[in-house]
C-alpha cells in the first residue's frame, strides 16, 4: 500500500503518501483478524474482567514507556545537532539508520522475541540455571549471527550504499557521508543486538527501572559526547558516539544480569 501510494505523489503533495501509511496499517490489521480469531471466543465481557497480572503490566509499563521516551529525545537531540552540518547530511543519516535498522531486526528483535517468553518461564519456576543458560546461548547466537553483517558494512560501506542510494539528487558527495555513517554505525551493531536480549531477560524478571536508568544515563553522555566532537568529527560523530553508547549499555546490563545471576557467568560470556 505505501509502495503505490508513492506513484500517486507529488512535489507539492505529500497526502497520498499519508493515505498509503493508513491503508497499509489498516490491511495489516484486516489480514491478521481471521488467523487470529480461529479457536478464540470472542466475548465483549471478557476485556473488562480484572485479571490478577493487570497490575504487573502497569509496573513493568511505566519503566518500559519511559525507555522508549527517551529513544525518542535521543533522535530529536541527533537530529538537531546534525541540523548544523551540510545540507543533506539529515537525509543520508535516516537511510543510513534505515539501513542499519535492518540486520538489528533481523537478527536482534528475531533472537529476542521468542527467547522473552522462555526466560520468564525459567523466573517463574525458580529454574536460575536454565535461565542463565539460555541467556548465555541466546547472547553467542544472537552475535554470531550479526557479526558477518556488522563486518560487511566494515568492509564495503561505501559498495552498499552506492547500490542502494546513488540516484538523484543523492550523489557522490552524499555516499561518501553516508558511507563514512554507516561504517561508524556497524561497530555498534552486536552491542545493540545484545542490549535487546538482556533488556528483556530483566523484564522476564520483572524488573524495568534497571534497563531503563541505565538507558537514561547514556543518553545524557551520549548527547554531551555528541556536542562535544560534532564540529571536530562532523558526520561520523554522531553514529560513533551511537556505538560507543551501545557498548558501554551491554556492558553495564550484562554487568548486572551477572551480579544478579551469578550461574550467567559474564566474564566467559563476554570472553566467547
Amino acid at each position: 500500500a505505501i509502495i503505490v501510494s508513492v506513484y500517486f505523489a507529488t512535489p507539492r503533495s505529500v497526502h497520498p503518501l499519508v493515505a498509503g501509511v493508513l491503508a497499509g496499517g489498516l490491511l495489516q490489521l484486516l489480514l491478521q483478524l481471521k488467523p487470529m480469531s480461529s479457536g478464540v471466543p470472542w466475548r465483549a465481557r471478557a476485556a473488562l474482567e480484572p485479571h490478577e497480572g493487570l497490575p504487573e503490566i502497569g509496573r513493568l509499563l511505566g519503566p518500559l514507556a519511559f525507555s522508549l521516551g527517551v529513544t525518542q529525545v535521543q533522535i530529536l537531540g541527533e537530529r538537531m545537532l546534525a541540523s548544523g552540518l551540510a545540507d543533506g547530511v539529515i537525509t543520508s543519516m535516516n537511510l543510513v539508520q534505515k539501513l542499519v535498522n535492518l540486520p538489528l531486526g533481523l537478527v536482534g528483535m528475531a533472537v529476542a522475541a521468542p527467547l522473552m517468553p522462555a526466560l520468564s518461564r525459567h523466573e517463574a519456576a525458580g529454574d536460575r540455571a536454565q535461565f542463565a543458560r539460555d541467556l548465555a546461548r541466546g547472547l553467542l547466537i544472537s552475535v554470531a549471527a550479526i557479526a558477518p553483517l556488522s563486518a560487511l558494512c566494515l568492509v564495503a560501506s561505501d559498495e552498499v550504499v552506492r547500490v542502494l542510494f546513488l540516484r538523484g539528487a543523492f550523489g557522490e558527495q552524499s555516499v561518501a557521508d553516508a558511507a563514512r555513517m554507516l561504517w561508524h554505525y556497524a561497530f555498534g551493531l552486536p552491542a545493540v543486538s545484545v542490549t535487546f536480549l538482556l533488556t528483556g531477560a530483566f523484564l522476564a524478571q520483572g524488573i524495568a527501572t534497571t534497563p531503563a536508568l541505565v538507558r537514561a544515563g547514556l543518553l545524557t553522555a551520549n548527547i554531551a559526547l555528541n556536542w562535544a566532537w560534532l564540529e571536530r568529527m562532523q558526520v561520523a560523530g554522531i553514529p560513533l558516539a551511537w556505538s560507543l553508547m551501545y557498548m558501554v549499555n551491554a556492558l553495564a546490563l550484562l554487568w548486572l544480569a551477572s551480579r544478579r545471576h551469578a550461574e550467567l557467568k559474564g566474564a566467559r560470556v563476554l570472553a566467547a
